[in-house]
C-alpha cells in the first residue's frame, strides 16, 4: 500500500511561502497529519576564490535573533531563474571580489 493524501488545508500564505496541513494515510493504514512548508525552491551557491577558500555571507536570522553565517542563498522565482549576475551577487553579500 502507497501513502495517499487524504486532504490539504491552507494555514498560511505568505509572500514567498505557503504553510499546509496534509493529513496522508500511511502504508499500515493508519492516518497521519503532517504540517509542510511549500515554497518553490531555493538554491545555495558555494563561492570559492582562487586559494580554494569558501566564502561565507553574516545575514540576521529572526529565528536564531543573531546574525549567522551562511553560504550565499535566495529563494527560486519561477519567472527568474537565470545563473547570470550570481557572481556580482556573491561579491556584494560577501565582500570577496575577483582578483583578491
Amino acid at each position: 500500500m502507497a501513502f495517499e493524501r487524504l486532504n490539504r488545508t491552507v494555514l498560511h500564505t505568505g509572500r514567498v511561502f505557503t504553510v499546509a496541513q496534509h493529513t496522508l494515510r500511511l502504508p499500515n493504514g493508519k492516518s497521519q497529519t503532517y504540517d509542510l512548508v511549500e515554497h518553490e525552491g531555493a538554491v545555495t551557491i558555494l563561492p570559492l576564490d582562487e586559494t580554494g577558500n569558501i566564502w561565507f555571507v553574516r545575514q540576521y536570522r529572526l529565528g536564531a535573533e543573531r546574525s549567522l553565517l551562511e553560504l550565499p542563498a535566495g529563494v527560486l522565482h519561477a519567472e527568474k531563474i537565470h545563473w547570470k549576475g550570481r557572481h556580482g551577487k556573491c561579491a556584494k553579500k560577501s565582500a570577496w571580489r575577483q582578483g583578491r
